[in-house]
């Protein structure tokens, strides 16, 4: 069973998390509305958001933790926790690349959207059943409403990308604002 001290560990990542997205979302929108080019470097604060989850995603393991390193990695869930680290990292400077051009085929910029409409699915079909109804509760309220985010930004950057110009400014701002949003629902996140 999760204790309060489980669940207040939970809500400060979200939280914190939700700072990194929200400024992912800020950047993203000035960008779109042409007003700071520099903005592009957005999905760079994706690298902030994969060095706080390797400290802060499992308390009882390295680096913070009393588990070194390697004895961590063993634990099934403290490895997977590791891997999406790396994924947030790969992510990360993959769509960096792609906005500064440094990868230029078409297809490269339909991972953004598609990973954030897949991302988003998952968060509206999976559940929490076995906690209390409560917290069950408060879980899925929290969760539907960022599924359903998750798959508007996604499929309002793949209609940026697929309309011309000046036809793809509305699904521009929609997918970026909606990043912002995102990180505003991730500050207000709660367990209990």
């Amino acid at each position: 069973p999760r204790t309060d001290a489980d669940r207040a560990w939970s809500e400060y990542n979200h939280h914190v998390s939700g700072l990194f997205v929200l400024l992912m979302g800020t950047l993203a929108i000035a960008h779109v509305s042409g007003r700071a080019r520099w903005a592009r470097h957005w999905p760079l604060a994706l690298l902030g958001l994969a060095a706080f989850m390797l400290v802060r995603n499992d308390p009882g393991a390295w680096p913070l933790g009393p588990q070194g390193f390697w004895a961590s990695m063993a634990e099934p869930t403290v490895l997977q926790h590791r891997v999406f680290v790396l994924l947030v990292v790969a992510f990360g400077l993959f769509e960096w690349t792609v906005r500064t051009r440094r990868l230029r085929s078409p297809r490269s910029a339909l991972v953004f959207p598609l990973l954030c409409a897949v991302g988003g699915g998952l968060l509206l079909t999976h559940s929490h059943a076995g906690l209390n109804l409560k917290s069950e509760f408060l879980l899925e309220v929290t969760h539907a409403p960022l599924g359903v985010l998750g798959v508007v930004i996604g499929w309002a950057r793949w209609l940026e990308l697929r309309l011309a110009a000046p036809d793809d400014r509305l699904p521009g701002r929609v997918w970026a604002t909606g990043l912002a949003v995102f990180g505003i629902l991730l500050l207000l996140y709660r367990e209990s």
